[in-house]
């Protein structure tokens, strides 16, 4: 697909190569710095998204470049089609290079027959909101990032369900069962069509660092595999990070959400972490659980999303 038109003169694009992704992880962390305060981005968050093999590089992918000084300025992506994650440096905004980016995106979707293109960002970023406003774009959503403070201790001991117990991941026979429970349980609430095992697979269980410990089980009385929690953790970081938890809908209500995310907060505490984060939106009805475990909103992000249609 063709680039649009319109890039500020002194800048080019072409599409992201695996060797943009150390530039593209400085990208990404100063843009959360100056919109968020602190980056939330890992490096190994955009190596395994570079290594899902759904992701096509060449097509999905734009990376802008400062043409003087070779300086990558701006990089974007789509996902799913209708999902956008772009983004300028703070040093190079107020060019035309976000509307640019816009347009670079819309086009992508409108090639491949999406009904509409969206991006998530946080709500402190002023200038991004009145872009896509200026531009027809409209709410479709409320995510946050919640956090959750350990004193002396994680809050509460995990409490299970009579029979039900937790195992971390047998990495040679559970990868494809567990992988079942956390897409069909994301597919409730999610627009999207099913994620392949490979592509779940070098997120989680094949992401640089991962343990066996990172990915706990909820296991019901006949064996089944019927809910999963997956965390992130490094020597890097001062906090646990809660990625996935899902829960199968069949064994809902019995208390194994809470007690997969009591099993997290006392693995992270054991591991020296005081604090622990995740990430959730207003699709998924789950906000009221974790502040019921003691979680807060410490950040919030806005879903804004142009519909194509004949008025576009």
């Amino acid at each position: 697909m063709d680039a649009p038109p319109g890039l500020p003169q002194g800048f080019s694009a072409r599409p992201c190569v695996q060797g943009d992704v150390r530039a593209v992880f400085e990208l990404v962390a100063a843009c959360e710095v100056a919109d968020a305060g602190e980056a939330g981005i890992d490096f190994e968050d955009i190596e395994s998204e570079w290594a899902k093999p759904s992701l096509d590089l060449a097509t999905d992918t734009i990376a802008v470049f400062h043409d003087a000084s070779g300086t990558l300025v701006a990089q974007g992506e789509v996902t799913y089609t209708t999902r956008a994650d772009c983004c300028v440096h703070p040093d190079w905004r107020g060019r035309g290079i976000g509307t640019w980016l816009l347009r670079w995106s819309e086009n992508y979707a409108r090639a491949r027959g999406a009904s509409r293109i969206g991006q998530t960002v946080v709500d402190t970023a002023i200038d991004a909101a009145d872009l896509f406003e200026r531009h027809g774009y409209i709410w479709l959503w409320t995510s946050w990032i919640l956090r959750i403070r350990f004193a002396d201790a994680p809050p509460k001991a995990p409490e299970l369900p009579d029979g039900y117990t937790i195992r971390d991941i047998n990495l040679n026979t559970d990868g494809p069962a567990v992988h079942e429970v956390v897409d069909r349980a994301f597919l409730e609430w999610s627009e999207r069509e099913p994620e392949s095992f490979e592509d779940w697979q070098v997120k989680t269980i094949a992401r640089q660092g991962f343990e066996p410990w990172h990915l706990p089980l909820a296991i019901a009385p006949d064996g089944e595999i019927v809910g999963a929690v997956f965390l992130i953790d490094s020597d890097e970081q001062t906090d646990g990070w809660i990625q996935q938890l899902a829960v199968a809908r069949e064994h809902r209500g019995i208390g194994l959400g809470r007690a997969l995310l009591d099993e997290s907060f006392t693995r992270f505490y054991a591991r020296g972490r005081r604090e622990c984060e995740l990430n959730t939106d207003s699709r998924t009805g789950a906000l009221g659980l974790y502040e019921h475990v003691g979680m807060s909103v410490k950040s919030s992000y806005t879903h804004r999303a142009l519909q194509f249609g004949d008025a576009d």
